[in-house]
């Protein structure tokens, strides 16, 4: 909310400044903004309540490279939004909202859920991600530790929109990482039908991948007998 309102004053910003150095830098950020190298074929957007470092803020940079915009918080987003007070798991039949309206993210953190003003938040389809792993630098290899990036990634792969979620990874270094820790994952929840079918498949993989790593100790412990 707080960079919506800095975002709108650049103009009244280089208005009120006598100095050209400052006018020149104010257009320039306008300007950079309004530009985005890797631009997706569906709007993006994030409620942003700055409860993060926004130099590590992967939705921020986003902003600032032009990939998304940031809402007000009384501002309607009628596609799909992904919050942790959803019931309902994205899957690909979200797809024609994503197509049509696009993929927003609340960003906030876990520890200060309440003082997220929820109930000004028009959200048109509210989401939860399933089990993805982290690629991030920050917590790499950790489950569901995911970035406002990856998050909105892993919906666009979801709604079959593969190539716009590499471009939103395209803005960082370790992006295609992401791909990489998860193809089995949204291979797998990219075939599924329905919100239902996406935990069937999340909940398969846990129990598979859990008696993998029992079976992986049980061989070690008799190893070492």
């Amino acid at each position: 909310a707080g960079t919506t309102s800095r975002h709108h004053h650049h103009h009244n910003t280089r208005q009120s400044s006598g100095h050209g150095h400052a006018m020149a830098e104010s257009v320039a950020a306008e300007c950079k903004a309004d530009v985005c190298k890797h631009p997706t074929s569906v709007p993006l957007a994030m409620w942003d309540f700055e409860q993060c470092d926004p130099a590590k803020c992967t939705g921020k940079r986003l902003f600032r490279n032009g990939a998304l915009r940031i809402l007000g918080t009384k501002e309607p987003f009628r596609g799909v939004v992904l919050t942790p007070n959803a019931t309902e798991f994205v899957s690909p039949a979200d797809a024609d909202l994503v197509r049509e309206f696009g993929a927003a993210v609340v960003d906030c953190s876990w520890k200060e859920l309440d003082r997220v003003p929820w109930g000004h938040l028009k959200m048109g389809a509210p989401r939860l991600l399933p089990l993805l792993i982290a690629a991030n630098p920050v917590n790499y290899g950790r489950a569901s530790k995911l970035t406002c990036a990856e998050a909105l990634a892993a919906t666009l792969a979801l709604a079959g929109l593969e190539d716009d979620a590499h471009r939103v990874m395209a803005h960082f270094g370790w992006g295609d990482s992401f791909f990489d820790v998860n193809s089995e994952l949204l291979l797998g929840y990219a075939a599924c039908h329905s919100s239902a079918e996406v935990i069937a498949f999340q909940d398969a993989y846990l129990a598979r991948t859990e008696a993998e790593a029992a079976a992986g100790r049980e061989r070690l412990n008799r190893a070492l007998e």
